[in-house]
Formats: C-alpha cells, sequence, structure tokens
C-alpha cells in the first residue's frame, strides 16, 4: 500500500515538479527576452539620436562655412575700388562702366568653390539690378545680367531698410529667377514612388 501511494504521488509529484521548473524556465527566458530587447531598443534609439545630432551638428557647420564664404564675397565686392568707383554710372547705364564692374562681379564668381548655381549681383539703393552673373551648376558663365527688380525680395528689403549686410538663406520666388534666366530651376520634379501617397 504504500509503495502503491508513493508510486501515485511520486509519479504526479514528479509531473507537478517538471511542469513547474518547466514554467519557471519558460518564464525566466521569456522575461530575459524581453529585458534584453528592451535594453537593445534604448541603446539602439540612444545610438540612432546621437548620430542623428551629430550629422545635424556637421550639417549647421557646414552651412555656416558656405554661408561665411558668399558673405566674405559679398562683402569684398562691396569694398572693391572698381565697384564703388563705377557703380552709379553703371546705374544710368554707361557701357564702360558696367563691364568694369562685371569684370569684378567675374573674378568672384568663377573662384566659388561651393558647387551648384550661383548668381553675384550688384543693385542699387532701390534695389534694382545693375550688373549681374550666373555660374551654373555645370560651371559655365552665362551671359551679363543689367536688368531686374529685387528690391521687394525680402532679404534686399531689410538689407536696403536697415543699411546693414544680411547674410542668411532666402527662398527666391519664381518671379525673380524668371529675371536672370533661372525659373527652371524652380521646378522640382516630382518622383513616384512604390510608396507614395495618392
Amino acid at each position: 500500500m504504500i509503495r502503491w501511494l508513493t508510486s501515485l504521488l511520486g509519479g504526479r509529484l514528479r509531473k507537478v515538479l517538471i511542469a513547474s521548473f518547466c514554467l519557471v524556465a519558460g518564464l525566466t527566458v521569456g522575461l530575459n527576452a524581453l529585458m534584453t530587447s528592451r535594453v537593445i531598443q534604448e541603446y539602439l534609439t540612444t545610438a540612432e539620436s546621437n548620430l542623428v545630432a551629430r550629422d545635424m551638428g556637421l550639417a549647421k557647420a557646414f552651412y555656416q562655412l558656405k554661408l561665411d564664404e558668399v558673405s566674405a564675397i559679398s562683402h569684398r565686392l562691396a569694398l572693391d575700388p572698381w565697384v564703388i568707383q563705377n557703380l552709379s554710372r553703371a546705374s544710368s547705364g554707361t557701357s564702360e562702366a558696367i563691364h568694369i564692374i562685371d569684370q569684378q562681379i567675374t573674378n568672384k564668381i568663377t573662384v566659388l568653390a561651393l558647387g551648384g548655381t550661383h548668381l553675384i549681383a550688384i543693385l542699387n539703393p532701390r534695389g534694382d539690378l545693375v550688373v549681374g552673373r550666373v555660374l551654373n551648376q555645370e560651371g559655365v558663365l552665362l551671359p551679363l545680367i543689367s536688368k531686374g527688380k529685387w528690391g521687394q525680395l525680402p532679404i534686399v528689403k531689410e538689407a536696403l531698410e536697415r543699411g546693414e549686410p544680411q547674410a542668411t538663406t532666402e527662398v527666391i520666388p519664381v518671379e525673380y529667377l524668371a529675371q536672370v534666366g533661372l525659373e527652371r530651376q524652380a521646378l522640382v520634379p516630382l518622383v513616384e514612388t512604390p510608396l507614395a501617397v495618392h
């Protein structure tokens, strides 16, 4: 009888112990996997945030470097004695004065190492374009520009009103770009992608 009771309880007890052990082991593995997953996810999120912050810092530094370069070129042109001496005559349409200022602009624009398309324009106190040149993204210097009204462009308007240099980014409307032959660059073709929302 004792043997039968022991075998009956021993078999059940063994099954209960094995089931309990499996349950504890399963819970341990599950919780461990959950915690490991959470730690890895937090690490990846932190690493990704740090990478984005570093990239943003680099982008800001690169932007500031290029902005400083453009500002320096503008400053040198504004202080150029040839530009100063010939500006009023160029504003009245004297071709010799326009040619002299154009040479100064050409000297500055052709040494730009910025890449992309660039416009250097000399404006009169009303914001009218007197002399300008465009260097396109292929490095080709486009023909001389001697007409255009830029006085209402916010950055130009602010510079004229304050009488101080401005160095910032400006989104140039297509009507201004059309005055210097760059209106086609305002068009950005849309590319259809598989995940595009319709």
